[in-house]
């Protein structure tokens, strides 16, 4: 199975809204790749880190060509 390209960028490179960036900033999530290893489940149990956010993050990713670990 081909990597998708995407795994090693930043997240820097994602347009995120301000509030999801902080939240993976504040998380220690640097890369897509990280971002992209988590669970749903995870991702709520991150400070600030809620629906809105979530559906943010799986929205970008989906633009990707990827989704959160199942």
């Amino acid at each position: 199975e081909p990597k998708n390209e995407n795994l090693p960028k930043s997240i820097d490179e994602i347009e995120f809204t301000k509030r999801t960036y902080w939240v993976l900033q504040a998380a220690g999530i640097r890369t897509i790749g990280e971002l992209a290893e988590k669970k749903e489940t995870e991702l709520y149990k991150l400070r600030n880190c809620g629906r809105m956010t979530v559906r943010d993050i799986q929205a970008k990713l989906s633009e990707l060509g990827l989704t959160l670990k199942q």
